[in-house]
């Protein structure tokens, strides 16, 4: 990068732009399946957050704020790191997977197990400790890939060896931009799993399809159904442990 006598910006935005063409095709296979997934994750959300509000209808715990928020703010999450990877900068799209992690873990405790001294903590913004709230508290199953990729996710998160990156060369990068669409392809499907097993409970599911005036709804759950078991297909075997890591039945102390 030094070797050039460009305005540092200018230089990025050309070399961004090449290396986005660059990844483009060999990132096509996993990228597509999961944008699809999460375009579906949406529409369920666009249509269910009306009646959501309405606790009688959900099925829910006291999680119901909790669920929504995470599936919601994830959704933005999703974008910005899908799209942040796509122009190479893996780095920056990194940081983004430790709070979407730590917000589907606790999301999904929090729908199992009615914690109203968690759910205050969360809705007062006071610092929540996944490992000591969530992880230490479930007794089945063992959780190994869980706790490994969290403490790679602390490492993208702080200023270390492992953080960011030195350049946008693809020669250099492209391993790590493809290492990162994976991540978020294994993220998606826990979300996935969220979405269709916690916050669509079977009496939320009855209430939205008796006051849909069309079968959006419908089709919004069949197609991410469809796409996640495409999706599924793409993980890497790390991915699929964590996947039944997450997507099992947790026993809780």
């Amino acid at each position: 990068m030094y070797d050039s006598d460009r305005e540092f910006f200018d230089m990025m935005d050309e070399r961004s732009e090449k290396l986005s063409i660059f990844i483009k095709e060999p990132a096509r296979r996993i990228l597509e399946p999961t944008i699809n997934v999460l375009n579906s994750h949406f529409e369920i959300l666009r249509i269910s957050a009306g009646l959501r509000r309405l606790h009688e209808f959900t099925g829910h715990n006291h999680s119901s704020n909790l669920l929504f928020a995470t599936l919601h703010k994830n959704c933005l999450n999703f974008y910005a790191a899908i799209r942040l990877n796509q122009r190479g900068l893996h780095g920056s799209s990194a940081l983004f997977f430790r709070p979407v992690f730590e917000s589907l873990y606790l999301a999904k405790y929090c729908a199992i197990i009615d914690d109203d001294t968690l759910l205050s903590r969360w809705s007062n913004g006071e610092n929540i400790n996944l490992t000591n709230h969530v992880l230490n508290k479930i007794k089945k199953p063992e959780l190994p890939e869980t706790r490994e990729l969290l403490k790679a996710f602390h490492g993208y998160s702080h200023s270390g060896v492992f953080s960011q990156q030195a350049s946008l060369d693809p020669n250099h990068e492209i391993e790590q931009i493809m290492v990162k669409f994976a991540l978020i392809s294994t993220l998606t499907m826990l979300s996935h799993h969220l979405i269709n097993r916690h916050y669509i409970t079977s009496k939320f599911k009855y209430y939205i399809q008796s006051y849909s005036e069309d079968d959006r709804f419908g089709q919004a759950l069949f197609e991410s159904r469809v796409y996640s078991s495409i999706l599924r297909s793409y993980l890497s075997k790390i991915g699929r442990r964590l996947y039944r890591e997450y997507a099992s039945t947790w026993v809780v102390n």
